[in-house]
């Protein structure tokens, strides 16, 4: 099984994408096959594209791969340059962030007081996968990642529940024993506390990050195989592209390429560059 988180968390972001604001009984939603990707006049976005949770992940992992380390200035970089590009469906802290970036102000000194959005779970994975083995260091790597855009301890702790949990999945721990792993590594937060028991969520997941983690933690806790656990995040309704996105990020760590259907990878922007990526995540 090759682990492969970036290119599960790519295809829930396009799944998710059309969706997104959407509440779990629109007719458009209720009628998708779980299959296809569509499209968004929203987004602007044709079907198999993906959003910024993809963009910033990318980003991310290229500078792992590069400097075959966690640079906190580089990773900074490397997001401004997608902020100054082709930058799809930012979210407010995040966009500030970036804007305190361009004016000169240093990545210690930019991430927003007291955000607590879902922007810096959604990126974390390549974290998770390039120090799969060392959890704890994967941990703290993505809290601090965290602080270039969000500053509190729930965006902290979920980027740190995402990484963790893409870290040990990427090496073999299976889905029962994930959970209390990722607890002994996190501090005490509205995102541990949520952890301890995934719920259902309501109709429709907001940004905030607590309900974002807590729903892509549930969908793949509670189905079997890939396809049903991003389909489950994006029938939630609301924020679907950022739910799915941990979602398949998790399921394609545990999973493997090799349990991602072929009806996702071959219609997925980019899909080559995004598999080969992981790889080199691995190496």
């Amino acid at each position: 099984m090759i682990p492969a988180p970036l290119t599960g968390l790519a295809i829930g972001d396009a799944l998710g994408m059309p969706f997104e604001t959407a509440s779990r009984d629109r007719p458009d939603l209720l009628a998708w096959d779980g299959k296809s990707y569509g499209s968004s006049d929203y987004h602007m976005l044709d079907p198999g594209q993906w959003t910024d949770d993809t963009q910033m992940s990318m980003a991310l992992g290229q500078s792992l791969v590069v400097h075959q380390e966690y640079t906190q200035e580089a990773v900074a970089l490397g997001y401004l340059n997608w902020f100054k590009g082709d930058c799809r469906g930012i979210g407010n802290s995040t966009r500030r962030a970036m804007e305190a970036l361009a004016s000169g102000v240093s990545c210690q000194d930019s991430g927003v007081q007291n955000a607590t959005g879902n922007g810096t779970a959604m990126r974390a994975a390549p974290i998770g996968v390039f120090y799969r083995y060392d959890p704890a260091l994967a941990g703290r790597i993505a809290a601090r990642d965290a602080r270039i855009t969000h500053l509190s301890i729930e965006a902290f702790e979920g980027s740190r529940a995402v990484a963790v949990a893409v870290a040990l999945l990427s090496i073999g721990h299976q889905k029962d024993q994930m959970l209390p792993s990722v607890l002994s590594h996190m501090e005490d937060s509205k995102v541990r506390d949520v952890l301890r028991h995934p719920q259902r969520p309501g109709d429709g997941v907001s940004p905030y990050v607590v309900e974002t983690v807590n729903a892509a933690f549930f969908a793949f806790l509670n189905t079997n195989n890939y396809h049903d656990a991003v389909e489950m995040a994006v029938r939630f309704g609301g924020d679907t592209d950022s739910v799915a996105s941990i979602t398949g990020a998790l399921a394609g760590a545990h999973y493997g390429i090799e349990g991602i259907p072929d009806y996702y990878l071959t219609q997925l922007e980019r899909s080559q560059e995004i598999q080969e990526l992981d790889l080199e995540l691995l190496k």
